[in-house]
């Protein structure tokens, strides 16, 4: 296997309201090596959204670390982080999040303008992503005019802008008919393979489990099983 770009210790994440303290992670400890595709599979409400947002640096812990290539990046500065998270982790949820006034060229291109890219060369790599997911034929039209298999490839391609290390899925299918989330499911999997990309999935399905290099079960805050593929 190859050397470890991400390892959590001790990860615990609770939850404060007027009235009780929910604990939603209770101690998760996780290694993913470089190029491993990993499914996290649990039923809703056992905390898999909140694991995913904490490795993306989008929640902070309530206690232990995260080390991206053993660099505890909740020790960054909030502007070290950003760059961070913008450079080294792509992100496709559940909802796309595309932005509705833009083109599907502009909504892929938005992470290279935000880290200030040459337009130019930002405007050719998304044109290329586009083309590689399968909706080059796309490029001018806005999210509304697009199929939902069509807008959850363009954010498969905005994820994929900065060339990150890490992509995380959040139940990346989950709005999707069978068919379209198979062939979704099918280009994740292919990227993973042909681009070395590191893969974190989290979802309620089995299936999708079954294509993972490694399947971890969430349940009562804890990873409570791991099975080899």
């Amino acid at each position: 296997m190859n050397e470890a770009l991400l390892s959590v210790r001790g990860l615990k994440k609770t939850f404060l309201s007027a009235t009780r303290k929910v604990e939603v992670l209770k101690g998760v400890d996780l290694t993913i090596h470089r190029g491993e595709s990993v499914c996290i599979l649990g039923v809703s409400g056992t905390g898999k959204s909140t694991l995913l947002h904490i490795l993306g640096t989008l929640e902070v812990p309530t206690e232990g670390n995260v080390l991206y290539e053993d660099r505890d990046v909740f020790g960054f500065s909030p502007d070290e982080l950003a760059a961070f998270r913008n450079k080294t982790i792509g992100f496709v949820f559940q909802f796309h999040y595309l932005l509705p006034e833009f083109t599907a060229l502009e909504n892929v291109m938005m992470p290279a303008l935000i880290a200030r890219a040459p337009t130019a060369g930002a405007q050719q790599r998304a044109q290329e992503l586009l083309e590689r997911v399968g909706v080059g034929h796309r490029l001018n039209h806005k999210p509304g005019e697009l199929s939902g298999g069509e807008q959850q490839r363009v954010a498969i391609a905005r994820a994929l802008m900065m060339s990150p290390s890490l992509l995380l899925a959040d139940e990346p299918t989950g709005n999707l008919d069978p068919e379209t989330a198979r062939t979704v499911h099918d280009l994740i999997l292919s990227l993973n393979r042909t681009e070395a990309l590191t893969l974190i999935v989290v979802s309620h399905n089995p299936e999708l489990a079954g294509y993972m290099d490694s399947t971890y079960t969430l349940m009562d805050g804890r990873l409570v099983e791991r099975k080899i593929i």
